[in-house]
């Protein structure tokens, strides 16, 4: 992770977007008041920064939550971890003039880490269906970080709430999150997947900011690249004149965007920390992964050979002994049922003495040699439970004609010829 941030949180995965809880109370984490005559200083500040000339300029103040600090909680039936954030309230005119801005030291002397506004921000590595990630460049009229790339994000306003009960909070943390990636990108807020792929990566703080925190999360949009790229010409989001375009950058090519001597792009700290965070927590899941499903627990690629093989030769047996007899076509249309749903799959998954059975069956119903279930099982002679069978036969017919794309008719090598006589007839 870049050395101007510090990772609060420190999770050993992601979180589901749900997983955290808030405690809100001002008297205990707001701020504490500066000196007044700091404070007037700043004041000053303030409306010198509001009556900057600087045509399009994008400076406003709101009230924001501000994060004192977070607690982290285990639960011991399943050791899972849900963090907790402490909030207060602060505004962004306390940030700009205290963490933003350069001041000289006669007025910094006096900012000790209680004053510091800390408002916290949300952002989002949103990522597209055909895995890119959505880089965002800020416009020139931002006061904070302009014309550099960064990931969609924000702030929660407490301005949308009417209570500040904790439930409302943590919808409006999320709800906030959202609303910036569609805001910013006009990405349809339909395709987001939310229930499926919305996770809480890490709770930061910016160090050059003297602390500004943030929390990231992971968000996946079923959109592909190019038809997000269309949306977004449309210009027709909220928040269009706060971006000047979208970039979009392969998920696997990550390193890449973090490395400076790779990439010509500039990207935010809050960018940086974000896709660090993100691609230490993905390799350290895909390396587990590795670890716990290793070679010694699945078949080489001979020995899976081997075993299709075994059953390519059960399937032909099967098929020639089968009352009533079955057509050497229809024996080659269920051979290539089974050797096609193989292509895909892998026998560790789909055993092949029920995939064979269900390709028959199936092959029955294609090549219109019409026989009962019952009369079908009677052809196997040695299953312990029929019924099972039956069961086994009908639950996976679907999936088998899924596997195999719904193109189930097969052009054998006798079939055109097979054509001709028909029509001789």
């Amino acid at each position: 992770m870049s050395s101007t941030w510090i990772d609060l949180s420190n999770l050993k995965k992601p979180l589901r977007f749900n997983e955290f809880s808030v405690n809100f109370n001002t008297d205990l984490y707001n701020a504490k008041p500066l000196p007044s005559d700091i404070q007037k200083k700043l004041d000053e500040k303030w409306n010198e920064l509001l009556n900057d000339a600087k045509q399009g300029r994008i400076l406003y103040n709101e009230s924001k939550f501000r994060l004192h600090s977070i607690e982290t909680r285990t639960n011991d039936n399943n050791n899972s971890i849900q963090l907790i954030l402490n909030l207060g309230l602060t505004d962004y005119k306390s940030f700009i003039c205290t963490q933003q801005q350069s001041l000289p030291d006669d007025i910094r002397q006096h900012i000790k880490e209680d004053h510091l506004s800390h408002p916290l921000g949300v952002g989002c590595l949103l990522i597209t269906s055909d895995d890119y990630i959505v880089l965002i460049k800020r416009s020139s009229a931002c006061i904070d970080l302009p014309n550099m790339y960064d990931i969609p994000g924000g702030h929660a306003e407490p301005r949308n709430l009417t209570t500040y009960s904790k439930e409302n909070i943590i919808e409006e943390i999320i709800s906030s999150t959202i609303a910036e990636c569609v805001d910013e990108t006009n990405v349809d807020r339909n395709s987001l997947l939310i229930d499926s792929f919305f996770f809480v990566i890490a709770v930061v703080r910016n160090q050059p900011q003297y602390g500004r925190p943030a929390i990231e999360f992971c968000l996946r949009t079923s959109m592909t690249s190019n038809e997000l790229q269309q949306r977004y010409d449309l210009q027709t989001h909220i928040e269009a004149n706060e971006t000047s375009e979208l970039k979009f950058w392969p998920l696997d090519k990550i390193s890449h965007l973090l490395n400076s001597s790779q990439t010509f792009l500039s990207i935010t700290p809050a960018c940086h920390v974000a896709l660090t965070t993100y691609l230490q927590l993905r390799t350290k899941a895909n390396n587990e992964y590795v670890q716990k499903n290793n070679s010694t627990n699945c078949l080489t690629v001979d020995e899976e050979a081997m075993v299709l093989r075994y059953y390519e030769l059960q399937l032909k047996d099967f098929c020639e002994k089968f009352e009533p007899p079955m057509t050497k076509m229809a024996i080659a249309v269920c051979m290539q049922y089974f050797k096609r749903f193989y292509l895909n799959n892998s026998v560790m998954d789909y055993h092949p003495k029920d995939i064979y059975l269900i390709c028959v069956y199936l092959t029955c119903k294609t090549e219109e040699l019409r026989i009962p279930i019952t009369d079908f099982l009677s052809n196997i002679k040695n299953s312990s439970n029929l019924d099972q069978t039956a069961d086994i036969l009908l639950s996976y017919e679907l999936l088998l004609i899924e596997k195999l794309n719904f193109q189930l008719v097969i052009h054998t090598a006798y079939r055109p010829f097979e054509g001709l006589i028909i029509d001789l007839k």
